[in-house]
């Protein structure tokens, strides 16, 4: 198990790169919330096209996640790693604020199964601020369940319900028992 603690007055970024191929920094270079997923290139595809297709990839790929937390726990064994402590996310665009943040990934492939973010969440891509309780990221459906007063705010425009889903990939929004009150300029 390994546990980073750091200072209370001054808070260090933990900067995860491919360079530094750590098991946490595989998992957090594999969040599809973060990053799409990069094309699979076929056996059957010429030499040409597998060098260009692995180029791209790994120049997408070397753009960091970075995250801030006062700590960090991954436990290897379980296949988790959390962060607590006025937790930050960084990548592309997009910033998630947590008091903490638990990362569950697959014991075979190390793909992530579920993400869940708990205490005053908020993830701020573009305008475009998602507020709520608690969260969870599920991998395999790409799709993020905002639960606990989630909002959505844009500008001076708001969106309320008793449950919020986010897609990510698609930048699709689905809201239950939705209210919403939009400010006409």
């Amino acid at each position: 198990m390994l546990i980073l603690k750091l200072p209370e007055p001054r808070r260090l970024p933990v900067l995860f790169t491919p360079s530094r191929l750590s098991l946490a920094a595989f998992i957090l270079l594999s969040l599809s919330f973060f990053q799409p997923a990069l094309p699979v290139v076929s056996a059957a595809a010429d030499a040409e096209n597998s060098d260009r297709s692995r180029q791209e990839s790994e120049t997408q790929s070397k753009k960091p996640v970075v995250i801030t937390a006062k700590t960090m726990d991954a436990d290897n064994l379980a296949h988790k790693a959390l962060f607590v402590g006025d937790v930050v996310a960084e990548s592309d665009g997009v910033t998630v604020y947590a008091d903490r943040m638990e990362v569950f990934y697959s014991e075979d492939t190390g793909q992530i199964i579920r993400i869940e973010y708990e205490g005053a969440v908020k993830m701020i891509k573009d305008k475009r601020a998602i507020v709520a309780e608690r969260a969870t990221y599920y991998g395999a459906e790409e799709k993020i369940d905002f639960r606990g007063d989630p909002r959505i705010l844009e500008g001076d425009n708001l969106v309320t319900g008793s449950k919020i889903f986010y897609y990510p990939s698609k930048d699709r929004v689905v809201v239950e028992d939705s209210r919403v009150y939009m400010h006409n300029k």
